[in-house]
């Protein structure tokens, strides 16, 4: 009689009796069948002693990543540490691995690629910016200054300065992969490298809240017309309000990001919309593993009222993509 309940509980998909944590690990094994996932049934498993309700956890995060395109370095360092018994360790090894080939950048190592500037030797030559690379520059004083030149006294004639740190990867020799932007867990939600959350560095004041003042003396020049002279346009002296700089001590509020409901210094971002923007899912499950119907229980996953010791409940059996032989025994 007993039996037969149990089974009719499965049957209408009732929660079956048991422990706490055997109604979790029930819970998850439908979470995983479902298209909806309670993230809240992914927390309380973090601290099971189960490893069937640990492994029906995992998988629902799994699912749970691939879908929104997140949180790809967190999933996979669970399947990595998430433990069970011995017979299990391949399993989940090939699984982590699965997992790592579907979401890691395949274009770059550890979201790096050499400098293209450089070619990976940190040092190269870089043009004079003063002559633009020409080793001349046009005579001062002269009408046509195209027509009239002298040596670049930047560059001594030389056009270019050599054997100096790259500019393009400071030095470094790598450069900041441009199909992941630098995350090679492909976790980033908007194509603009500054966006966080959503958010960028306001373009006005750069993310520092604050602006120059062009000093109003000078109008930004930094001298003025000296008092008394015959021609003031043709005679100046520094401008002592701003010191010469052109640009007052005091700074002012940003204008564009002051008060702002997004924060001091940040903008939304216009090309994500301000994190709404649509964001394609990391990889298709089936990237990472293939289910088969779980021939110890036909597939029911909680036969008699307890989860099937062969899937764990699941009702089917998880093949990693990169190994499908490595299943749990």
């Amino acid at each position: 009689m007993a039996i037969a309940v149990a089974l009719l509980c499965v049957l209408l998909q009732d929660e079956p009796q048991g422990t706490p944590d055997q109604r979790l690990q029930w819970k998850l094994c439908r979470a995983f069948e479902s298209e909806k996932i309670d993230a809240a049934l992914v927390a309380d498993a973090k601290s099971s002693s189960n490893f069937g309700t640990r492994y029906a956890a995992a998988l629902v995060q799994v699912k749970e990543s691939l879908a929104a395109g997140k949180r790809h370095e967190c999933t996979h360092q669970k399947l990595v540490t998430l433990g069970g018994p011995t017979d299990a360790v391949e399993h989940l090894r090939a699984l982590a691995a699965s997992y790592k080939a579907a979401v890691y950048c395949k274009d770059c190592t550890n979201g790096k690629v050499v400098c293209g500037q450089c070619n990976g030797k940190k040092r190269t030559e870089v043009k004079c910016l003063v002559c633009e690379g020409r080793g001349r520059v046009g005579a001062p004083g002269a009408v046509d200054k195209t027509a009239v030149t002298m040596k670049c006294r930047n560059c001594d004639g030389k056009q270019v300065f050599r054997d100096v740190r790259c500019p393009g990867c400071s030095g470094t020799g790598t450069v900041d992969c441009a199909s992941c932007l630098g995350s090679p867990w492909h976790d980033r939600a908007c194509s603009v490298k500054e966006c966080r959350a959503g958010r960028v560095p306001c373009p006005q004041c750069k993310g520092k809240g604050k602006v120059e003042v062009t000093c109003p003396t000078c109008q930004g020049r930094g001298r003025v017309n000296a008092p008394g002279a015959v021609n003031p346009g043709e005679v100046t002296q520094r401008c002592n309000d701003c010191d010469s700089k052109g640009t007052l001590k005091d700074k002012a509020a940003c204008p564009s990001c002051d008060g702002s409901a997004i924060g001091i210094g940040w903008a939304r971002c216009e090309v994500c919309r301000g994190g709404d923007g649509h964001k394609d899912a990391g990889a298709a499950a089936s990237a990472v593993f293939e289910t088969e119907s779980c021939a110890a229980c036909s597939g029911k996953g909680w036969p008699s009222g307890a989860a099937c010791a062969k899937c764990l409940g699941l009702g089917v059996r998880i093949k990693p993509a990169t190994a499908p032989t490595k299943t749990l025994d």
